[in-house]
């Protein structure tokens, strides 16, 4: 929320929506203006959202990078239920067939990426056949889908154009100085770590990021 480019990019199309409460700005006012409308008037949100990324991923003045944590959550069934109790899924839902528009190209960003981050913390919602299948992910857990296994037409249209971006599993000493150095000078962290606490942080966490900053330094020096 505070770049400049939030107050220099300007709409370029108009907020025209039926019963919209008033107030949306005109066409050439400040973005930031429609972003605060979408924060003030909630029943409106997801479709300001929706104007929102779609100026964004049309300009061409600032990179634009839109990325979702836990994104294999995209590929499968929510949480809301049809009047027969039956779950929907989640392409039937506005923000989150929005996000996978923007995953497969539907919707393009000229100047920028789509970055989505899979995980396997939360296990309602682990990554689908059709995420296996398009990124070709190693599966480590459970068998790997067979062609007996039931596939969704239309979570294979949405993986269509996905691209796997590996990364190792540990960090090395030098990226996790790196980090402290970031930490330190965003005065994170309340002191500074003596040379024999860093090294023994980072030896617990094996190197994985998250156990080494929220579990090694922010839960030790962080008080």
């Amino acid at each position: 929320m505070g770049h400049p480019g939030l107050k220099k990019l300007p709409t370029t199309s108009p907020f025209s929506l039926e019963k919209a409460p008033p107030g949306a700005p005109a066409v050439g006012a400040p973005l930031m203006q429609l972003i605060e409308y979408g924060i003030r008037e909630v029943s409106v949100a997801s479709f300001v959202l929706e104007a929102v990324l779609a100026e964004f991923a049309t300009q061409t003045t600032y990179p634009f990078l839109l990325a979702v944590d836990d994104f294999q959550a995209l590929y499968g069934q929510s949480q809301y239920k049809t009047p027969q109790y039956l779950p929907i899924d989640t392409y039937h839902l506005s923000v989150p067939r929005l996000l996978l528009e923007y995953a497969c190209g539907s919707r393009p960003i000229y100047n920028g990426a789509f970055l989505g981050a899979i995980s396997l913390y939360h296990t309602s919602y682990l990554p689908t056949t059709e995420l296996y299948e398009a990124l070709d992910l190693d599966l480590t857990h459970g068998r790997r889908p067979d062609s007996y296994t039931k596939r969704s037409e239309a979570f294979q249209h949405y993986a269509k154009g996905l691209q796997p971006f590996r990364v190792p599993d540990r960090m090395d000493i030098r990226e996790a100085a790196a980090l402290l150095d970031t930490l330190i000078k965003e005065r994170v962290l309340h002191t500074v770590p003596s040379d024999q606490l860093f090294l023994s942080k980072y030896c617990e966490a094996d190197g994985n990021p998250k156990e080494f900053v929220w579990r090694g330094l922010l839960s030790t020096l962080d008080t």
